[in-house]
């Protein structure tokens, strides 16, 4: 009876058991209808401490995104993708993009990295972007499964749309006369970082009366100009005969788009100099004013005193003087009562004209000396050029504080020492220099004379100390309402800043009672900064041919501490200059450049020329710098062909009979060859050298 219940048993099992899987002893039976799938799902998605990622527009990122299995099951042919939902917001671009990644298989609680390399569109909309991440895999039973997430994602956009400028105007040649040919070059100059894409520029404002196009079109077409670069375009003109010299406008309008087919359009106006011969023949020569009979008082002045100085401003030159301008300076205590400004239209040489200045001190003014600078500026010529010139020349009065308890007499009766008068040579005093320092000492008293008398110059900062001397002397008397001269070299920092300081004296001395007093003086005294341009090496081969265009350039700094105003750079020589000078404009301390040129020779021999910087220095005084250089410049060789048919027409089998160089001019040829290559290569060091040089000053 157990027998037959055991064999019914089996029976039953296998009834049941029609989908029984057999697998291999080291795996488990597994019966699949007996198990829910989601309990042996695996979770995938990227892990939760991942920060937002920051992509910079234009650039080509990495985005690593760890994913990880949160669940028990092992993952099986597990794909990651990136989903584009809309395509007009996604930031990268997507032909060039692979948007599927395939991980395989991930272990329960497993992490692998997944890598896209995005390139990120240039033009992409700053700000944050929702992407969504969708997985596909399978369990290890083969269920199939799908799920998704978003992440975010910030995209940050420091790219600046294009912007095209003119940043320089060439004119060759560089001082156009009327009635003549002119090529104007414009330097188009895209100061976004953005490429600027199917450039039209137009040229108008032309006529027969001012410039005319010559053999040219007034629209020029550029194709593209990336961000941070340049490229020029020419224009051939006629200046009309009728131009009487002077500055005449042009205007230039430049149209463009960007890559996403974005217009853009720039309106500008240029000027070009018209020059009449005659003006580049007339010459002018430097101007030379003097300031000279100068009054001012010598007595002592009160606080509220009303006082007046006078002096003449002499032409003593060879050139009519032209818009002058006279004018005082004082310290705050002391203060015009007429206008502070003369204006003197014109001086002709040996002519003077005498002019007077009423001034007044303030209550309260302390009792010291007080210098007044007396100043003229004009017009100018140097090197013919117009310039403003100045002048400068300083007297000292004395203002005593009436104290209510100086009312004795014998308070009345203390001799005073004054500096009355003081001249400082040169006027303008360069840090570094030394000058002469001229005093005049006054002894203000009517009957008591001073005596034994110790001057000490002091400057509290260091700025002034006497060259080869002390900063005391010695002057053993000084009658009543006598004067003494002194006269003493100092010397200034050369670190100076460019402003006036005040130079103090102290007086030690004794009246005829041998009583012992002291006073303290102060004078001021103007400092400039040297203006120091430095110039690198002319950049030039040692022999070209005639004919030949080489370009020439210089790189140049200002290694100075003051500013180098209206600052020009041009070329000159006995050769053809391609191209006008390069205006710097205003030159900052450790600022640096470089001009370069084209230049061509039209004749064999030695060919000399010099680069030439102009500029005006903080007083209006324009300074002028030469570098010159030269070349060997030889004959082109020519090779003969018979009746002028050239090879050509030569019968078969025959060939010209060329005139042969000399060996040594093609070992001359080959060594010049040689010459230019170890130049450039040179050249090239060079500059690297210097702007690493820069780069561990800065």
């Amino acid at each position: 009876m157990k027998k037959i219940k055991f064999i019914l048993a089996i029976a039953i099992l296998f009834s049941f058991c029609t989908n029984v899987i057999i697998v291999s002893a080291q795996e488990p039976i597994v019966i699949p209808g007996q198990i829910d799938p989601n309990a042996v799902r695996p979770i995938i998605n990227v892990k939760s401490d991942l920060e937002i990622p920051i992509l910079n527009a234009g650039m080509t990122e990495t985005l690593t995104l760890p994913i990880r299995n949160n669940s028990s099951s092992q993952a099986k042919n597990l794909k990651v993708s990136l989903e584009v939902e809309d395509k007009e917001r996604f930031p990268f671009i997507i032909d060039k993009l692979n948007l599927t990644k395939d991980i395989g298989t991930l272990d329960a609680h497993g992490t692998a990295n997944v890598t896209y390399e995005l390139e990120v569109d240039q033009y992409a909309i700053e700000g944050t972007y929702t992407l969504t991440i969708k997985y596909s895999y399978t369990n290890i039973f083969g269920y199939d499964y799908t799920s998704s997430e978003q992440i975010l994602v910030k995209v940050q956009n420091n790219n600046k749309p294009p912007k095209l400028v003119i940043e320089r105007i060439i004119t060759s040649p560089s001082k156009l006369i009327p009635g003549e040919d002119a090529t104007v070059k414009l330097v188009l100059s895209n100061t976004g970082t953005l490429e600027a894409r199917d450039i039209k520029v137009t040229l108008s404002g032309l006529s027969s009366e001012v410039f005319s196009l010559k053999n040219s079109t007034d629209v020029k077409y550029v194709s593209s100009i990336k961000g941070g670069k340049n490229s020029t375009v020419e224009y051939y003109i006629t200046a009309s005969k009728k131009l009487t010299g002077g500055n005449y406008p042009l205007q230039v309008k430049m149209e463009y788009k960007d890559a996403k087919n974005n217009s853009f359009s720039e309106l500008s106006q240029i000027f070009i100099p018209v020059f009449k011969e005659e003006e580049e023949e007339e010459k002018k020569q430097p101007v030379e004013l003097t300031i000279e009979n100068v009054e001012y008082p010598e007595k002592t002045l009160a606080p509220e005193e009303d006082f007046t100085i006078s002096f003449d401003v002499v032409n003593k030159g060879k050139e009519l003087a032209e818009n002058m301008k006279v004018f005082v300076t004082a310290d705050k205590e002391i203060y015009p009562k007429s206008l502070n400004t003369i204006i003197i239209d014109s001086l002709e040489p040996g002519q003077s004209e005498r002019v007077s200045f009423t001034l007044s001190t303030i209550p309260n003014t302390g009792t010291r000396n007080y210098p007044i600078a007396l100043n003229v500026e004009y017009d100018d010529y140097l090197d013919g050029k117009l310039t403003r010139g100045s002048i400068l020349r300083y007297v000292g009065v004395y203002v005593e504080k009436k104290e209510e308890e100086e009312s004795t007499e014998d308070q009345k009766s203390i001799p005073r020492i004054i500096v009355s008068n003081y001249k400082v040579d040169p006027p303008q005093v360069s840090a570094g220099d030394n000058f002469n320092l001229s005093l005049e000492f006054l002894n203000t008293n009517k009957t008591l004379a001073v005596r034994n008398i110790k001057i000490t110059l002091m400057s509290d900062d260091g700025t002034f100390i006497p060259a080869n001397s002390s900063n005391t002397f010695y002057v053993e008397n000084i009658s009543p309402g006598e004067r003494v001269s002194k006269e003493v070299l100092l010397t200034t920092k050369f670190d100076a800043a460019q402003k006036s300081y005040i130079l103090g004296i102290s007086f030690e001395y004794e009246d005829e009672k041998g009583n012992q007093h002291t006073a303290k003086e102060q004078v001021s005294i103007p400092v400039l900064q040297p203006p120091r341009l430095v110039t690198g090496e002319v950049n030039f081969p040692m022999e070209i041919f005639v004919g030949q265009s080489m370009p020439v350039s210089i790189d140049f700094y200002n290694m100075g501490k003051s500013t180098l105003y209206n600052l020009m750079v041009s070329s000159e020589g006995n050769f053809q200059i391609l191209g006008s000078g390069y205006y710097v404009g205003n030159f900052e301390p450790g600022r640096s450049d470089y001009y370069d040129t084209t230049i061509i020779p039209n004749q064999p021999g030695e060919a000399k020329g010099s680069i030439v910087f102009t500029f005006e220095d903080a007083s209006g005084k324009q300074i002028e710098i030469k570098k010159e250089f030269s070349m060997n410049v030889i004959e082109m060789p020519v090779y003969d062909f018979p009746d002028g048919k050239g090879r050509e027409g030569f019968p078969p089998g025959e060939m010209p009979i060329e005139k042969k160089l000399p060996t040594p001019v093609i070992i001359g040829g080959s060594t010049a060859l040689l010459i230019i290559l170890l130049i450039i290569v040179l050249v090239v060091r060079r500059k690297i050298k210097v702007r690493k040089e820069m780069m561990l000053d800065e």
